[in-house]
């Protein structure tokens, strides 16, 4: 869920690591043969919207592009396997077993998914934020006033009910956006 790793690292082809320019110089691993070889069905939850992990070209120092600033490609948690400069499914380097969903639409419009009154990263005062933008909220989202309560079962409940071979259902109808207020 919200995987913090480059977009290509799911390849069983270590020639996918090796061609992209982004990696030059650093230390990547083609985990896809070892995805294959170990697990059964290997699921990428991510988020399209993801605030942490998306690259924002019309704001490229606001407040600070975390996953973009530091690694120069594209997440896995935010974007799906590698498609740019080149399609990895194409090139047929995906796991047998890789599947990825968009859970954009469980990541509710919320700026504080932990619960602590204040607004979680890389959220500011008075932003205004949409569903599947908030990172922290693959987990679910705490209440305010008393934070053993779970208000919202975020991304969690797909992967339960994946584990549990049930069917996936839809999200209720959340609020799509909101404004962020610390409420300290």
């Amino acid at each position: 869920m919200g995987a913090a790793i480059d977009d290509e690292e799911v390849s069983t082809n270590p020639i996918d690591i090796l061609i992209d320019l982004t990696n030059v110089g650093t230390p990547k691993s083609d985990y896809g043969q070892a995805i294959e070889a170990v697990v059964t069905n290997f699921t990428n939850s991510f988020s399209s919207k993801d605030n942490m992990l998306e690259p924002n070209p019309e704001k490229p120092y606001y407040p600070f592009q975390v996953y973009p600033s530091f690694e120069t490609d594209l997440a896995l948690g935010q974007s799906g396997y590698q498609e740019v400069p080149y399609d990895i499914n194409t090139a047929k380097s995906l796991p047998d077993n890789y599947i990825e969903n968009n859970v954009k639409d469980e990541l509710v419009a919320n700026c504080d998914a932990d619960g602590d009154r204040k607004i979680d990263l890389p959220f500011s005062e008075g932003q205004s934020i949409t569903a599947g933008d908030n990172h922290r909220g693959y987990l679910g989202y705490r209440n305010v006033t008393e934070k053993s309560e779970i208000t919202d079962d975020g991304a969690i409940n797909l992967i339960v009910e994946n584990w549990n071979n049930e069917t996936t259902n839809t999200s209720p109808n959340l609020e799509s956006s909101s404004i962020c207020h610390d409420n300290q």
